[in-house]
C-alpha cells in the first residue's frame, strides 16, 4: 500500500503529509490528526504475520522514554495492522555522526547512558533488538536518545535468570552490538591533552566480556567518565535547526539487577524498574519536590549503584535549570526569566482572528515579531504551550540570545496561506513554496489559535528505523 492508493490521503484517522522513511518491511509516513503529528507505520503485503506479532509484543513487553512508544493500533486496508508511533523528528544519532565531526564526552554520555540502561531492561523482557547501532538511535524532541527498529527483534522467556539471559544468542548479540555502538561515539569525542578517560573506556571496552552485566557497568563507567551534558542538535531534518533545546535524561533505567524497589506507598517494583514520577516532575518543574523524592528512592538502591543515579540526578537537575516549562498560556511566569530586550511589560498581542487561515498569517507575523525581539515569552502568543513548535521556537530563540543568527524561516511571512485539511478545531495550513517551514498546524484553543507544530518540506530517505 502506498500513499497514493488511499481513497483520501488519510489513513487510521490521519491525513497522510509525506513518507518519511522506508525499511525492508513497512512504509513510515508522518500522519496529522486532531491529536497532533504522529508516525504511521504501514507493512507490506508480504511482511509475515508473526514479524508484525513480535514487534508489538516487544512494544508491549517494554515502556521506557527511551523507546518509541506506540500509541494505537488500526486495521490496514489490506489487511495487516497499522502501527501509530510517537514522532521521533530530530534525525539519527548516524546523520548526528555525518554532520560532526566531534562530540563533547558529556554529548556520548548522554546519548549511550540511556540505550546502556534500555538494553538491560529489554533482556530482562525477554527482547533483544537485533539493530542496535547509531542508525537506530534516533533523537527525541528534546534530544533524548530514543530506541527505533524493533522490525527485527527476537524475543525469549522474561523475567530470566542472568545465568538464562547469558545463554540467549540474540542477547549477546545485543550487547556486542553496543559495544561497538559505544566506542564509535567515543571515537568522535574531543580528545584533549592529559585527560585519559575516553582512552581509558575504550580500553575497558576491548576488553571487557559481554555478559549480563556489561550494560549496567558500561553506564557506571559513562558517568564515571564525565557528567551528562545537551546535544547540540542536527544543523538539518524535520525542524532546522543550529543548535536545539538542550537534552535530558528523564526516568533512565539503572541497567543493572537490584532487589525489588519499593515506592514510598510500598509499591514493590520488579528489578531494574526506575520510578515514572522522574518525567512527570520535570515538566511541572518543582525542584524541591525532585529533591525529596531523589532522596526516598535512594534509601533503596545499594551503595554501589549510587554512581550511576548522581549522574542522573546531575543531568536532571541541569535540564531542569536549563529547558523552559510549559505551563497555560495566560501563566507565563512559568517560564524562566530569558534574556530579551523588552525594558518595560510587554503588551497584551492583538486578538487572533477567528478563520485558520487569517489565525495562521496573524501568528506568523507575531512570530516573526518574537525572533526580532529575541522573546520567548512573547510565543505564549504564538505557540501552544508544551507543543513542539513552542519547543523548537523557545530553543532557536535562545540560540538567537546567545549571539546567533535569526533563521530566515522565522522571518517568512507567507501572504497566502492555503487551508490543506481542517478537522474541528484543528486546522493544517500549507504555506506554499520551496522554503521551510511548508506546512504549520494550528489548534483552537481557550485563549484562540495557536502553532501546535511546524512541519518541514523534507523528504523522506530509507532508514532501518522503519524496518
Amino acid at each position: 500500500m502506498t500513499a497514493a492508493t488511499l481513497p483520501d490521503g488519510t489513513l487510521a484517522g490521519y491525513r497522510l503529509v509525506r513518507k518519511i522513511g522506508f525499511g525492508s518491511r513497512s512504509d513510515v509516513y508522518l500522519g496529522v490528526g486532531t491529536t497532533g503529528t504522529v508516525a504511521l507505520k504501514v507493512f507490506r503485503a508480504e511482511t509475515s504475520p508473526e514479524s508484525i506479532g513480535a514487534e508489538l509484543d516487544a512494544l508491549a513487553r517494554v515502556e521506557s522514554p527511551h523507546l518509541v512508544r506506540l500509541l494505537d493500533v488500526s486495521n490496514g486496508p489490506e489487511g495487516p495492522p497499522v502501527l501509530i508511533l510517537e514522532r521521533v523528528g530530530r534525525g539519527s544519532v548516524a546523520a548526528l555522526l555525518a554532520e560532526r565531526e566531534t562530540i563533547e564526552c558529556g554529548e556520548a554520555v548522554t546519548l549511550l547512558a540511556p540505550i546502556a540502561g534500555l538494553v538491560a531492561q529489554l533482556h530482562d523482557a525477554g527482547v533483544a533488538h537485533g539493530r542496535i547501532g547509531a542508525p537506530t538511535v534516533h533523537l527525541g524532541a528534546e534530544g533524548q536518545p530514543v530506541l527505533m527498529g524493533l522490525g527485527h527483534c527476537e524475543l525469549f522467556a522474561s523475567g530470566g535468570t542472568m545465568a538464562a539471559i547469558d545463554t540467549e544468542p540474540a542477547a549477546s548479540a545485543d550487547r556486542d552490538a553496543l559495544a561497538t555502538f559505544a566506542l564509535a561515539l567515543l571515537e568522535r569525542v574531543r580528545k584533549t591533552a592529559g585527560d585519559n578517560r575516553t582512552r581509558d573506556l575504550e580500553s575497558w571496552l576491548d576488553n571487557t566480556p559481554r555478559a549480563y552485566e556489561f550494560p549496567g557497568e558500561l553506564a557506571e563507567r559513562l558517568f564515571s567518565c564525565a557528567e551528562a551534558m545537551p546535544v547540540a542538535m542536527l544543523a538539518s531534518g524535520e525542524r532546522s535547526t543550529a543548535r536545539d533545546l538542550p537534552a535530558r535524561i528523564v526516568a533512565l533505567e539503572l541497567p543493572t539487577r537490584v532487589s525489588s524497589v519499593a515506592d514510598p506507598d510500598g509499591t514493590e517494583h520488579p528489578p531494574g524498574w526506575m520510578p515514572g514520577w522522574v518525567a512527570d516532575l520535570l515538566v511541572e518543574n518543582p525542584t524541591a519536590i525532585l529533591k525529596k523524592r531523589i532522596a526516598q528512592a535512594a534509601k533503596a538502591v545499594r551503595p554501589r549503584f549510587w554512581i550511576a543515579a548522581a549522574g542522573v540526578a546531575v543531568g536532571l537537575v541541569l535540564a531542569i535549570a536549563l529547558i523552559p516549562s510549559g505551563g497555560a498560556p495566560a501563566a507565563r511566569s512559568s517560564h524562566p526569566a530569558p534574556v530579551v530586550t523588552h525594558s518595560t511589560p510587554m503588551p497584551d498581542a492583538a486578538p487572533v482572528p477567528e478563520d485558520p487561515l487569517l489565525a495562521a498569517k496573524a501568528l506568523l507575523a507575531l512570530r516573526q515579531t518574537c525572533f526580532r525581539d529575541r522573546s520567548i515569552l512573547c510565543l505564549d502568543d504564538v505557540d501552544e504551550a508544551s507543543s513542539g513548535a513552542f519547543t523548537s521556537d523557545a530553543a532557536l530563540i535562545q540560540e538567537v540570545q546567545s549571539g546567533g543568527e535569526i533563521p530566515t524561516s522565522a522571518l517568512a511571512v507567507q501572504a497566502t496561506p492555503t487551508l490543506t485539511e481542517r478537522l474541528g478545531d484543528t486546522a493544517l495550513i500549507g504555506l506554499g513554496g520551496q522554503s521551510q517551514p511548508a506546512s504549520i498546524l494550528v489548534i483552537k484553543t481557550k485563549a484562540g489559535w495557536r502553532i501546535r507544530d511546524i512541519l518541514s518540506g523534507v523528504q523522506a530517505s530509507p532508514t532501518p528505523a522503519s524496518g
